[in-house]
């Protein structure tokens, strides 16, 4: 309820904001500069009050980052000019508490950015183990790793990746992929491939972030037969759906040819692809990300009704003013993966890891080692011929015949 209540606040005081300065400047509504300047700083105050520590925990996000430069430009700007055009009055001292407020934010600001350093292609949190070993992993755990889009926009991580133990007792993963839908994987090739690309992150679903208890060893089986029956419904919403539109299409008076451009179009892969700008919940078909919260999201609302403890996640797809309609509040991997009820897994659980499985550190080194010689036996050995310079040649430019030597900048 609180999300709502922030997203429904922060939305209508965004609008008002817009409205009254834009008014204001036409000359619409005539008001004192020094009076709406004070009211233009308080109302972002007490917005990014409200908002303040989701954003900075969601700092990483690029338009979390975005919102908060601009308030905490903005805002004090605001203030200062409420209190040089109003002098000593009323409206100057609402200024000069604004100000306050926000030096302290930026002071906020300052502390929390310090928690972040930047990898290949964005933010994370710098004490985050990246790219733990495969058997670090448990079931339950969700992996997010970089895909796509994020490398293009400045995000670390923009896929998600739910590990599970199947049948048989191998772990596999759970996601939903572009013109595939709904999948699963063996968890070695998705932590190998992912460490191609960049460096994943792994978040693990916690009843108390204390004591550090997770899921029970029946509520991750329950959660594997969950993304079994997501994965039949998926497909198999696939195939009617494919059929319906193909009649539908089919029956149109179209041309041939436009008609075969229309079936290329719209046929569904099983992928959400709506769910890229709307994060709202959906029974057939998901986003990679927004498959792992409907599975978490199915576990807990049967646990709940079971009245077993779990985790508590916050509420995804709310949506402008908070609405529930998830219009514009995607649900992206960097959020899921500082939920409250998530624990990022840091270096502390490395060492940790590392003390008690020494066997699995010396086998990933072994392997390293003969990665490395084995790069090393396929390179071609250096060049052994020497290129002399004719004595004929006296100009000190570089010419076909003459060696030129590089220096290499750091």
């Amino acid at each position: 309820m609180r999300y709502h209540f922030a997203s429904f606040f922060t939305g209508i005081a965004t609008l008002t904001w817009v409205a009254a300065l834009v008014l204001f400047l036409t000359g619409h509504v005539h008001f004192d500069a020094g009076l709406v300047s004070a009211i233009l700083s308080s109302s972002l105050a007490v917005a990014m009050f409200i908002r303040r520590n989701d954003l900075l925990l969601n700092y990483a996000a690029p338009l979390e980052r975005i919102q908060l430069r601009v308030c905490l430009t903005a805002g004090p700007a605001l203030a200062v000019a409420s209190i040089v055009i109003a002098g000593l009055s009323p409206v100057s001292i609402i200024g000069a508490l604004c100000l306050v407020f926000w030096v302290m934010l930026y002071i906020e600001y300052r502390s929390n950015k310090a928690d972040f350093v930047r990898v290949k292609s964005g933010l994370v949190f710098k004490n985050a183990w990246p790219s733990p070993y495969m058997e670090a992993v448990r079931p339950g755990d969700l992996l997010v790793t970089e895909g796509i889009i994020g490398p293009k926009v400045g995000m670390v991580v923009d896929h998600g990746e739910l590990a599970l133990r199947d049948e048989s007792g191998e772990m596999v993963s759970f996601s939903s992929w572009w013109e595939k839908g709904s999948v699963f994987s063996p968890l070695a090739r998705v932590t190998k491939g992912s460490q191609k690309n960049g460096p994943f992150f792994v978040a693990r679903p916690t009843v108390d972030q204390k004591s550090k208890t997770g899921l029970t060893e029946a509520q991750t089986k329950r959660l594997y037969e969950i993304a079994q029956e997501m994965y039949a419904d998926n497909h198999e919403w696939t195939e009617q759906e494919t059929v319906r539109r193909t009649s539908l299409i089919k029956s149109l008076w179209l041309p041939g040819k436009l008609k075969e451009k229309l079936l290329k179009k719209v046929l569904p892969d099983g992928y959400d692809w709506f769910g890229l700008a709307i994060g709202h919940r959906r029974k057939h078909s998901w986003t990679c990300i927004g498959a792992c919260v409907e599975a978490y999201a199915r576990l807990i609302d049967e646990e709940k009704k079971a009245g077993r403890p779990v985790p508590k996640t916050r509420k995804y797809g709310i949506g402008l003013f908070g609405l529930g309609t998830g219009f514009a509040d995607p649900i992206a991997p960097i959020k899921v993966m500082t939920d409250p009820a998530m624990r990022l897994l840091d270096l502390n659980d490395k060492a940790e890891f590392e003390a008690a499985h020494p066997e699995v550190v010396a086998a990933y080194a072994a392997a390293a080692a003969a990665k490395q010689q084995a790069a090393a036996a396929t390179e071609p050995p250096p060049s052994t011929e020497v290129t002399v310079a004719p004595a004929a040649v006296t100009s000190d430019q570089p010419g076909p015949n003459t060696a030129t030597a590089f220096q290499v900048q750091p």
